[in-house]
């Protein structure tokens, strides 16, 4: 299994297993006794997305009104590549092959060393229009920053807002969206330190200063600390 992700309202769960993505009602018990595929697909509201079978989904994030997802997938990048891509389209409705709402990286903007490396480590949604994800550099995951538009098709290239410089990972939008929160280690730390950051959307570009998390750091530079946001209370 590569993605458990549970829906905005609690009421669904999209699964991917074996590359290939179940969504199903959440319900607990009936899940403690799924032992197989077809156990996960008798689940299901909707069969044609128990499982979805037209891409290799990799992972998957919900928007706010759990109506739309955002895959990634193992596509064609053309010239006969493949790659991660990340695409949205409708799940609220029974439909075998829903029309895609979006594609990026390719065609919308291009990430550094995509040509050679399609490879999408972390993304994340805010559930509405924007989404941040890297690129592959370094250590397994690690890389820059780019922020994408969905209303406006455009991306704000090599945000990287610690410096100017890369690397990140992991990015996780606070629940009010006006938070990233996410991993970073720096290219000139002879060390390959890890620390968590939680900064303003807002600020992006502006030159403004960060401080980490108070929080020890990460020793293992290959690590995946995957962190996670939840309201306050």
């Amino acid at each position: 299994m590569k993605a458990f992700e549970i829906s905005p309202d609690g009421a669904q769960v999209a699964i991917s297993l074996d590359n290939q993505m179940f969504i199903i009602p959440l319900d607990w018990a009936s899940l403690s006794q799924a032992a197989t595929r077809a156990d996960l697909a008798r689940l299901a509201t909707c069969p044609e997305f128990a499982p979805f079978e037209r891409n290799f989904i990799t992972e998957v994030r919900w928007s706010a009104d759990a109506k739309i997802v955002a895959a990634k997938l193992i596509g064609n990048l053309g010239d006969g590549r493949r790659g991660d891509i990340i695409q949205l389209f409708h799940v609220d409705q029974c439909i075998e092959n829903p029309r895609a709402l979006d594609n990026f990286p390719p065609p919308r903007f291009e990430m550094r060393g995509f040509n050679k490396n399609p490879v999408i480590p972390s993304y994340a949604w805010d559930g509405g229009s924007l989404f941040a994800l890297n690129n592959l550099m370094r250590n397994e995951g690690f890389g820059d920053l780019y922020i994408y538009n969905l209303e406006l098709h455009k991306a704000q290239e090599l945000v990287n807002p610690i410096d100017g410089s890369c690397c990140y990972r992991d990015m996780q939008w606070s629940p009010d969206g006006a938070h990233l929160l996410f991993a970073y280690q720096s290219v000139t730390d002879p060390d390959n330190l890890i620390q968590l950051y939680l900064i303003p959307v807002g600020t992006f570009g502006t030159g403004a200063q960060y401080e980490p998390l108070p929080l020890p750091a990460i020793t293992n530079p290959r690590e995946k600390p995957q962190p996670v946001l939840r309201p306050a209370r």
